[in-house]
């Protein structure tokens, strides 16, 4: 199984390798696209989230290429403007040294089919993949390599690789879950500047009315925990299913989070991939997990798993 790393500067091609990732995703500010023109060109368009910089973005390109690896760049957000698609190709274009490229919108897919017939386009999370009629309609559309919805369970995720076993099925692991499904999520993610602000904390800033006060409050505290991101999520141990099932790789979440955790979170997988061969039962490996666990971050499991 290949891991595949978030990434957001030149600087942490090289602690990132090091530590074991395999192929890395990145995203870019969404004006670096569109320009002055408004619009969000990928699920995370935050600063910090992103390269700020078209040359930086490039010459992190050269490196990762140069050491015999891979980068693959988001365009995920859910749906563009005709005048935006227009500017994805020009951009497409400009960075066709990128080995692929993480899409949801059905027309970005069909036109930069037609504008860059070899380019490998990969199904985001965000396509809510969850079916085999699902599959084949992206796979109709060039779709190689699928990022399947978090929160299919290890059985049902078997069933669709067994099926189509021509094609590559990559499942998140670490970090953060969402309470929403990704591909059904309406929420707009960056609309406020200011970056307390998350997709998740949108519905916060909304009146929320019952018949009375007390159903008011209610409603309130049911959303209000309904809206929170689930920290501190993992998931490593199903890598022993994974394996077994034909699951090509990993895709830790973190484009948000400093260096130093991306570092121990790809340690921490690829010491756990290593490893699978070695013991016989899920029993034993959960075991040896969760042990490491507590010895890379310094905290015991918390039982807080994406496949249940």
């Amino acid at each position: 199984m290949l891991i595949y790393c978030p990434i957001k500067g030149e600087k942490e091609v090289q602690p990132l390798l090091d530590a074991g990732a395999d192929i890395f995703y990145a995203g870019i500010k969404s004006n670096l696209i569109f320009g002055s023109d408004t619009g969000i060109a990928n699920r995370r368009p935050w600063d910090y989230a992103n390269f700020i910089s078209k040359n930086e973005l490039k010459k992190a390109i050269n490196l990762i290429h140069k050491k015999n690896k891979k980068i693959n760049i988001t365009i995920n957000e859910h749906f563009y403007s005709s005048k935006q698609i227009s500017k994805i190709v020009k951009f497409v274009n400009y960075l066709s040294s990128a080995d692929g490229f993480i899409v949801v919108d059905i027309n970005v897919i069909r036109i930069l089919k037609k504008e860059f017939p070899r380019i490998k386009l990969i199904a985001s999370t965000g396509t809510h993949i969850i079916n085999n009629e699902a599959i084949d309609f992206y796979k109709d559309l060039g779709i190689k390599e699928i990022i399947l919805p978090r929160h299919l369970r290890i059985k049902e995720i078997g069933k669709l690789i067994n099926n189509h076993k021509n094609l590559s099925f990559k499942c998140f692991i670490k970090n953060e879950d969402c309470a929403n499904i990704d591909g059904l999520c309406c929420y707009s993610h960056g609309l406020f500047k200011n970056e307390k602000y998350s997709a998740c904390e949108l519905l916060r800033d909304f009146c929320i009315h019952g018949k009375n006060k007390k159903q008011t409050k209610i409603l309130f505290e049911r959303y209000k925990d309904y809206q929170n991101i689930i920290l501190n999520q993992c998931g490593v141990c199903a890598l022993y299913k994974f394996k077994k099932l034909g699951v090509k790789g990993v895709k830790i979440v973190g484009r948000t989070l400093p260096l130093k955790q991306r570092i121990q979170d790809v340690k921490f997988v690829k010491d756990a991939i290593d490893n699978i061969k070695k013991y016989n039962t899920f029993k034993k490996y959960n075991t040896y997990i969760k042990n490491m666990h507590y010895n890379i971050y310094n905290t015991r499991c918390l039982n807080k798993c994406f496949y249940k």
